[in-house]
């Protein structure tokens, strides 16, 4: 009896001790849980989503680019929080909250389910009443869909304010940009053409660029614009001649004949053989035109000797020794112009009056009986 009765505190104390352990456990149990969902800081992580059943994880403060068909859902949402109790997404005109019940195509949930118009999302996070983070989500269409929806609108002019849709969503994308261009052209609307060229031949000097553009303010007569491409594709390639004629040309045809002779003379130097009399003939031609008798002669003289059956040189060394008051080099062209066109009854009647006005009967005469016979 004495020895039960000694063991009775000792149980007692037992039974206590465990009581007060079980409730440090609850306390700490509590305290744990209330730190956890109370957390001074707290913090997430990332979130993690499904798109289209592959799996991504996208951290705070990240863009990510979806397609309105893609479908997503939210998986997760890692935080600091326990259980993540009063953690909830929002995002303005957008029902995220609905890709954490169930999974979605992102096209349900857009204003008007409107899939050609590019919208950006800002998706927060918040813990009760405080935002912690924010991710950024664009949602838009593919070139290829702005592209597959334009073949398939038959009207031209609604089919073209489609495409200057997509250029303003997508300036950079270089199928739509070219799409665009050839319904312009296709319209006749050539000025609207040039423009997207001259803005993609300044972002990209290309020589087949600047070809197309060239041959759009040809189309459009567009002299001052055809002489700033050309100079371009020169600089692109200074060995490009053929350009180089072209721009000789279009200044001579704007009356700008110094700037013209600047580059015939460039082309002499550099030019092949075969295109020295032409560029010779500009020469002399452009020297006339100034007022410039000896230069013009000297230009002249030397595309006499690669061409000498040219009857339109003699007759510009004539004239062009008249004005200087050479005439019997005027009447020796004059006359070998004749030779070679020998129906030019005018040349001829001139010729005679030389000859009479320096007393050369003979020579006169005999141009006169021409005449007459004629």
């Amino acid at each position: 009896m004495l020895n039960g009765r000694r063991k009775k505190p000792s149980s007692h104390r037992s039974a206590l001790l465990a009581a007060c352990l079980l409730v440090a456990a609850a306390v700490a149990s509590g305290w744990w849980i209330w730190s956890g969902i109370h957390a001074v800081s707290p913090r997430v992580y990332s979130i993690l989503v499904t798109i289209n059943n592959e799996p991504q994880k996208l951290l705070p403060g990240e863009s990510a680019l979806f397609h309105s068909r893609d479908r997503v859902k939210i998986l997760k949402i890692s935080t600091n929080v326990l259980f993540d109790v009063g953690i909830r997404l929002y995002s303005k005109d957008f029902d995220v909250h609905a890709l954490r019940m169930e999974e979605l195509p992102l096209s349900e949930l857009l204003p008007n389910k409107e899939i050609f118009e590019h919208y950006q999302f800002r998706i927060w996070i918040i813990h009760d009443t405080r935002a912690l983070a924010f991710f950024d989500w664009k949602i838009q269409p593919y070139a290829e869909d702005w592209l597959d929806k334009a073949a398939r609108i038959i009207d031209p002019e609604r089919r073209l304010g489609f495409l200057e849709r997509a250029v303003r969503y997508l300036p950079g994308d270089e199928g739509i940009v070219r799409r665009l261009l050839e319904e312009y052209k296709a319209l006749g609307r050539l000025n609207e053409a040039a423009s997207i060229l001259d803005r993609i031949s300044e972002k990209k000097p290309d020589r087949q660029i600047l070809a197309e553009l060239l041959e759009i303010y040809s189309a459009l007569e567009k002299r001052d614009k055809i002489v700033s491409v050309l100079k371009r594709m020169i600089e692109l390639d200074p060995t490009d001649l053929d350009a180089a004629f072209r721009l000789a040309e279009a200044l001579e045809a704007m009356g700008n004949e110094q700037a013209a002779i600047g580059v015939y003379e460039d082309l002499l130097e550099k030019g092949d053989k075969a295109d020295r009399l032409t560029i010779l003939k500009h020469l002399g031609y452009l020297h006339s035109e100034r007022g410039q008798w000896e230069k013009a002669i000297s230009f002249y003289l030397q595309a006499v000797k690669l061409d000498q059956k040219d009857a339109n040189l003699h007759y510009n060394l004539a004239y062009l020794y008249e004005k200087i008051n050479e005439k019997e080099k005027a009447y020796f062209y004059l006359s070998n112009a004749l030779t070679l066109n020998p129906r030019d009854w005018q040349g001829r009647l001139r010729l005679a009056r030389g000859f009479l006005e320096k007393g050369d009967l003979v020579n006169a005469e005999k141009h006169l009986s021409q005449i007459l016979k004629r």
